[in-house]
């Protein structure tokens, strides 16, 4: 009888990758004092009233919050700043209220819980935090876009460089997308001729 030379199939029960079964970075009680330092702050007449905008000026958006239900209480919170219109609890419940949102975030009861998370000074510290939880769901959700491009083979090259540059250019800080590499060849190639002709 001849032996099995066949190779067995991969197993299909193999373990789902890391990035798929670990708890996407959060953190929830940074984004409750975000949104309790710009409930604080956010009345002009606030002895804090200055760290609203300080707050808000680290880029911070309603996308970046993990919890549906934060992001739900920003655009509200900004809502009645562009308004022109104080932001505390009762206002911002109120603004909930009018939008038929207040039952979905958790109530008048979660929007007071927020506004005692933290002090209005710790915003910006707290919406760096947020800010930074957001980049790196971000950098796993482009990561595994690109590795499934790179696998499958569809597309081209550049669609993968496409999204690696979009990856670099949501980086805290980083204001505006980095140079492609088409961007500096013509350059490169300037300073190459100067260097062959002596300079």
């Amino acid at each position: 009888m001849e032996p099995n030379t066949q190779q067995q199939e991969p197993n299909a029960s193999l373990p789902a990758p890391v990035a798929l079964t670990r708890r996407p970075p959060q953190d929830l009680e940074a984004e409750q004092a975000v949104l309790g330092a710009l409930l604080h702050s956010g009345f002009p007449a606030a002895a804090g009233h200055r760290f609203f905008a300080e707050t808000l000026e680290t880029g911070l958006r309603a996308e970046d919050y993990h919890r549906l239900a934060h992001a739900t209480i920003h655009r509200a919170i900004c809502a009645l700043h562009e308004a022109q219109q104080p932001v505390d609890p009762i206002t911002v419940t109120d603004e909930l209220t009018r939008r038929g949102q207040l039952v979905g975030v958790g109530g008048p009861g979660y929007v007071h819980a927020c506004a005692q998370a933290a002090p209005a000074a710790e915003g910006p510290h707290y919406a760096e935090i947020v800010r930074d939880k957001s980049f790196r769901r971000s950098a796993i959700e482009t990561a595994q876009r690109i590795t499934e491009c790179a696998y499958s083979g569809e597309g081209d090259e550049s669609e993968v460089r496409q999204q690696i540059t979009e990856l670099v250019a949501g980086a805290p800080g980083l204001r505006q997308a980095p140079p492609t590499v088409n961007d500096l060849y013509p350059d490169y190639m300037r300073k190459l001729e100067k260097i062959q002709n002596g300079a």
